[in-house]
């Protein structure tokens, strides 16, 4: 590689790349030089991390808000902004609200120091307007992508991507 641009474009094919093998396929094949005892020493896992996040998403399919509001300090970093906890809280309740039975699944889990990164599928359907779009009765299944930091035990900051393009086409009977 011989220019700063070349190396950044390595770099992205190479995620990209990364991106798309299955998780299963990553766990079965380790990378080259990178051994369990490296994974181990480089902290790549952190047993109470994914336990904490598991608890998260149980609470939130369980709709137990005692439980998730415990996890979120009274202030955190939503998106890069500052939010209040209680307005995180009512983002969770317009969600479940507008679609009673939505649930998160966990497809992939990758925690790092103090960074939890998350593939999640979410499914329900829609009785009210979500993400802007009127319900049909269609059922909703969709990726989101989520990113956190976690500080004394709590989220610090809250980052995700909903794949609102596949809502409006699944809401539309689109494929």
């Amino acid at each position: 590689m011989k220019t700063r641009r070349d190396f950044v474009t390595h770099a992205a094919l190479s995620a990209a790349a990364v991106a798309l093998v299955p998780s299963r396929a990553l766990m079965a094949a380790p990378l080259p030089g990178l051994t369990s005892k490296t994974c181990k020493e480089a902290n790549v896992s952190s047993p109470d991390l994914t336990d904490f996040y598991k608890r998260y998403i149980a609470a939130l399919n369980a709709r137990d808000i005692k439980t998730v509001e415990s996890m979120i300090p009274e202030t955190v970093l939503r998106l890069g902004v500052p939010y209040p906890r209680t307005a995180v809280l009512d983002s969770f309740n317009v969600i479940t609200d507008a679609i009673p039975d939505y649930r998160w699944n966990i497809q992939d889990l990758f925690v790092i120091d103090d960074r939890i990164a998350v593939r999640l599928q979410n499914t329900g359907t829609p009785i009210k307007p979500f993400l802007g779009h009127e319900p049909t009765g269609r059922s909703l299944n969709f990726m989101e992508f989520a990113s956190y930091r976690i500080r004394d035990g709590r989220f610090a900051e809250m980052w995700f991507l909903m794949d609102e393009a596949a809502v409006a086409r699944q809401l539309r009977g689109e494929k």
